[in-house]
Formats: structure tokens, sequence, C-alpha cells
């Protein structure tokens, strides 16, 4: 079975997923970021966690409410405790120098694990996707994890709006 399901996945699923891999190890180690890539792995985030959810929304409307109050309460965790510390900011770069964190890559991953456990329930047992014990923890971490991301994304870029004001 397990065989089948890393066949069945689309080969740009893969590199997907090891350029996620790659960019999170890039992340452990102080690093300066540039905005315009912010904004790139930010549009991931929201993809990755707009897209199953908007797909399940057609015939449950309160999914959307679910994952918008997760992605609320990412936003808030992402924005006030997960982001990294802002060392420096380069104006001739135009980037910010940020310390090392392991939650890029923690999450990552895991955003591609919900998204074979949806893939895989949804080809064994389409009828489990639309049951509550299924959405309401799907949706939920779903929620939360892109609200991080784009929480810390937002913070960083007010950051570095803040940073240019003061060079």
């Amino acid at each position: 079975m397990i065989i089948k399901i890393i066949n069945g996945a689309p080969w740009y699923a893969w590199i997907g997923l090891a350029y996620g891999i790659y960019v999170g190890v890039k992340n452990l180690e102080e690093r300066y970021i540039d905005k315009k890539k912010l904004f790139i792995i930010g549009a991931v985030f929201l993809y990755l966690g707009l897209s199953t959810m908007l797909k399940t929304a057609q015939e449950h409307d309160l999914v959307i409410l679910l994952w918008a109050l997760m992605f609320s309460i990412g936003i808030t965790l992402g924005w006030f405790f997960l982001t990294e510390k802002t060392i420096e900011y380069n104006q001739q770069l135009c980037k910010m120098k940020v310390k090392g964190s392991a939650l890029f890559i923690t999450l990552f991953p895991f955003i591609y694990v919900m998204k074979f456990i949806y893939g895989i329930t949804s080809a064994t047992s389409p009828a489990t996707l639309h049951s509550v014990n299924f959405m309401i923890p799907y949706f939920s971490v779903s929620g939360i994890i892109s609200g991080i991301m784009i929480g810390r994304i937002l913070h960083l870029v007010y950051e570095s709006g803040q940073m240019e004001k003061e060079v």
C-alpha cells in the first residue's frame, strides 16, 4: 500500500517536498531573508491550506469558519511567539538577517503529510472526508499551521519595514 501511495503521488509533489526540506535545513542557520521570497513562501502555504479546505467547504460551510478561526489563532501564534529574532537589516541588499529556527522544517513536511492523509482517505474511504471526526482535526491543524507561517511572514515583513525606517 505504501508503494502505491508513493508511486501515486505526482512528481512535482516530491520536488516540492524536497525543496521545502532544503529550505528548512537552510533556515536552521542565521540567514538573510528577502521580502519577495517571503511572499512566495506565504503563497505556497496559503495554497496548501486553502486548496483542500475550499473543496470540502463546498459541501460543509462550517469548514470555512473552523479553518478561519484556527488560521487566526495560528497567525497570532506565528506573529507573537514563533517568529525568529531579526538581527540586522542590510540596506544595500534590502534583506534582513534572522536567527535560525527549526519551525519551518517541522511544519512544512507536516502539512505535506496532512495532504497525503487527505489523498489516501479520499482514495480509500471518501465518506470519511465528510465525517466530523475527520474534518475537525484535519482542518484545525491545517488552519493553525498555515496561520503560523503567515503570521511569521507578516511579522518579518513588518519588522523589516521598521528597520528600513531606522536605517
